[in-house]
């Protein structure tokens, strides 16, 4: 072998190793990774959520509120758990008729707890003891409801919400039925564009449900959609909310905070 076919061999080891990581890049793989591709980083730099005008924001807050406006909904940031519960303190009274979707954030956030000791008539999905006849009756009854709070699976930059069900309930009411929802998410859940939403959820979002749930599917083991025919498959409606024709309806709040999955 010659310095010609030495010098060949580098270039083509090069050019592999290359377009391994330009395919790689901007996807999220597991759920540790994230936090770093759809939340924390945008075009390979950190990115960095500050509100309220702190040093180093790199301006991606007012970025999102202007997408979501555009698509005739709302968006806000709250720093923390007890900013959340001070906003929805004031719109939980008057007896308004309350509902939730199965959520981990809302859990993490006290938000269960808070309706249930609030003045509003709470559809509690999560009573203990309730048969599954029951609870699909509460999920019906929430398409009535005044206002409905939930998480979602991934948001984008562009200002849509992407989510995935099971049984349908949590986007069925999402797109209709309530007179008002408000979707809360953490940072980890903002991708840069619906590659890395469908990416977030395929691999992040849903294998880490399925384990929760004891679900026995391939993504458990594998950590990763496998494009399963599971009968205990957790991933039935794939749903994008983009722009809404009813302005306003729909109230995204940002907890500044890395929730759910």
């Amino acid at each position: 072998m010659n310095r010609v076919d030495i010098i060949v061999i580098i270039v083509l080891c090069i050019c592999i190793i290359l377009a391994y990581r330009i395919i790689k890049k901007g996807h999220c793989h597991n759920c540790s990774d994230c936090h770093k591709n759809c939340g924390g980083k945008k075009d390979g730099r950190e990115r960095t959520f500050s509100v309220r005008g702190a040093s180093g924001t790199c301006g991606c807050d007012a970025e999102l509120i202007k997408s979501f406006e555009a698509n005739n909904m709302t968006l806000m940031f709250v720093k923390n758990q007890t900013e959340l519960e001070t906003y929805l303190k004031s719109i939980l009274k008057d007896g308004k008729k309350v509902a939730v979707g199965g959520s981990v954030t809302l859990n993490q956030m006290g938000v269960v707890d808070l309706l249930r000791t609030s003045d509003v008539h709470f559809i509690d999905r999560y009573e203990e003891g309730l048969s599954r006849d029951v609870m699909e009756d509460r999920f019906r009854e929430a398409f009535y409801a005044d206002l409905f709070i939930t998480s979602t699976n991934a948001l984008t930059m562009d200002g849509c919400l992407y989510n995935v069900d099971g049984t349908g309930n949590r986007v069925a009411a999402m797109i209709f039925g309530p007179k008002e929802v408000i979707v809360i998410a953490g940072l980890n859940k903002i991708c840069q564009d619906e590659a890395g939403a469908l990416s977030h959820i395929k691999n992040c979002s849903a294998p880490a449900n399925a384990i929760r749930l004891n679900k026995k599917t391939p993504c458990v083991k594998t950590g990763r959609c496998m494009e399963c025919h599971s009968p205990e498959r957790i991933c039935s409606s794939f749903v994008k909310l983009g722009y809404q024709g009813k302005v306003n309806r729909m109230k995204v709040i940002i907890v500044e905070d890395y929730l759910g999955y």
